[in-house]
């Protein structure tokens, strides 16, 4: 009773903060046209985020998410995670809306432990990421060479020590659900319901999502987009460019990690200017893509990351799942770039 008073005291304060967000947004409006883009933006999150999850409910509705658990069942079953996250952790290869909302309705269903979703959202957003970084690697190489192939190199690596601790962490933690459970159910031929049934049932999960999307991750959407148009995040780059890191960096890596502000293959087609006429070195460039990385971590978070967690977790849930995975790569980027710099200063690079 007491956790629902809470959780009730915590809706009505974010309620006060939605109608503080529409009225500053409203009182201080950039332009009609800027809403309007905003408005059919958020929109079509919407629709995408409303399709992507009634998919993922009606698969595991249906039963249909066997075939992908064989793929990462073994890495799960170690971990001591239940079999959604298997189906989860293949499936956000494709789509991190579907896989998380898979996630999120077998935790509100008692399926799941605190620690066994936040650690699935953490390979879920890993494998998102790997995929999303896939895409733009090969231009990005093309660009700067050896010196890019290093860059995701490093990342990638990084990014599977962090999901391997995580797994190692869920191994040696106290198990709360039963795995073995999990095991003999999956042994067991589960009649899916009627069409009918599922769909229902797929219905219900995605409204509680679209619910969270309009209350939550919307007006969340909208403000962060509101003080990236009137120059907030601007402050970081000024900052950085009066920084005493040009005691280090010569002036060109300060604008190639600058332009990371506009994403990595911005940095790149900049670093590949200054290559190629021998004003800046790989190490250089390998340095200033990592320093662009870390400082627009935190800017890529509130934009997008902790919008798009609030849209399917719980929002405390999708708090700590934000601050889990990107404060991870922060601290490991932060780690990995001290360690050039120290090579570098003591000459073995």
């Amino acid at each position: 009773m007491a956790r629902k008073k809470k959780n009730k005291l915590l809706s009505w304060i974010w309620y006060f903060v939605v109608v503080l967000i529409v009225l500053g947004i409203g009182f201080n409006l950039p332009s009609l046209n800027w809403l309007e883009f905003n408005l059919k933006l958020a929109l079509q999150i919407i629709i995408t985020t409303s399709i992507a999850s009634f998919i993922g409910n009606l698969i595991e509705e249906r039963n249909w998410s066997h075939l992908m658990k064989r793929f990462t069942s073994p890495i799960t079953r170690w971990a001591k995670l239940p079999n959604i996250s298997a189906t989860a952790i293949f499936g956000s290869f494709f789509s991190l809306v579907t896989a998380n909302s898979m996630l999120t309705s077998a935790y509100e269903s008692n399926q799941m432990s605190r620690k066994q979703l936040r650690v699935s959202a953490m390979c879920t957003s890993f494998m998102s990421y790997l995929y999303h970084s896939l895409r733009i690697m090969y231009p990005t190489i093309a660009a700067v060479g050896v010196v890019g192939a290093t860059y995701f190199g490093l990342l990638f690596g990084l990014g599977f020590l962090v999901v391997f601790i995580a797994l190692l962490v869920s191994r040696y933690s106290k198990a709360i659900h039963d795995i073995q459970n999990d095991i003999s159910v999956e042994k067991e031929e589960r009649s899916a319901d009627a069409w009918r049934v599922s769909i229902e049932k797929a219905r219900k999960k995605t409204y509680l999502v679209v619910k969270r999307m309009f209350l939550i991750a919307i007006p969340m959407f909208l403000f962060f987009s509101f003080l990236n148009e009137i120059g907030f995040f601007d402050l970081s780059d000024s900052l950085f460019k009066t920084s005493s890191l040009r005691e280090y960096f010569p002036p060109e890596s300060l604008a190639v990690a600058s332009s990371m502000l506009g994403g990595i293959l911005s940095a790149a087609t900049v670093a590949a200017g200054f290559l190629k006429t021998g004003s800046l070195q790989a190490s250089h460039v390998l340095i200033a893509l990592l320093m662009g990385n870390i400082i627009s971590l935190p800017i890529r978070s509130l934009r997008r990351s902790l919008p798009s967690a609030m849209s399917v977790f719980p929002a405390k849930e999708a708090l700590v799942i934000v601050l889990l995975n990107q404060g991870s790569r922060l601290v490991s980027n932060i780690l990995l770039l001290g360690t050039i710099l120290l090579l570098m200063y003591y000459h073995i690079i």
